[in-house]
């Protein structure tokens, strides 16, 4: 990444900088993507929850790509449109780069848990944390010790749990257990 950096800086070339960083994208997708094929479990709802959210990544990340080249190849149109059609707040939607940022970082954030999902598998330590999807949207591993405060389901778009479920099932094991996670 610093080379391809230091390309964009002293060349200035937009396009084998986009070409590049597409490139460097998908090779952590590809790396990623085989790592989950070598998962043991005999839970489906392991398996549902690590494709979703490989999913979820690479479709917002995907989305937020599209926004900047949207971005680069048409500013001055959404420019136009922003400040003499739409004004403020409505032009605020139409800032490609800022929808670019967030979706990115929405993007890598995903992807980052479903990494440190695999990398708990892969230590041997899937027993002691659980995958859950705060507010059913946004994914986390949690450790089993700590009781979950918020709403959260087990599934994308699932069901809120009635109760602490992790937290339930780590105090049958460990009656001791008292910690607060927010």
């Amino acid at each position: 990444t610093t080379i391809l950096t230091y390309l964009y800086l002293f060349y200035h070339i937009v396009i084998l900088f986009q070409v590049l960083y597409g490139i460097l994208t998908v090779t952590v997708v590809l790396i990623s993507g085989s790592n989950v094929y070598y998962i043991k479990s005999n839970d489906p709802l392991v398996k549902k929850n690590i494709y979703t959210t490989m999913g979820l990544g690479i479709i917002t990340f995907a989305i937020g790509f599209i926004f900047w080249q949207l971005d680069q190849l048409f500013c001055p149109i959404w420019i136009h449109i922003r400040r003499d059609y739409l004004k403020l707040p409505l032009g605020v939607l139409f800032e490609m780069h800022g929808w670019w940022h967030l979706l990115t970082g929405l993007g890598v954030y995903t992807y980052l848990v479903l990494l440190h999902y695999l990398r708990i598998f892969n230590l041997g330590k899937a027993d002691q944390f659980s995958f859950i999807w705060r507010w059913g949207v946004i994914p986390e591993i949690i450790n089993n010790d700590l009781a979950i405060t918020n709403k959260y389901s087990l599934t994308f778009w699932g069901p809120y749990e009635t109760e602490n479920y992790i937290h339930k099932q780590q105090s049958q094991v460990n009656p001791q257990t008292s910690h607060t996670h927010n």
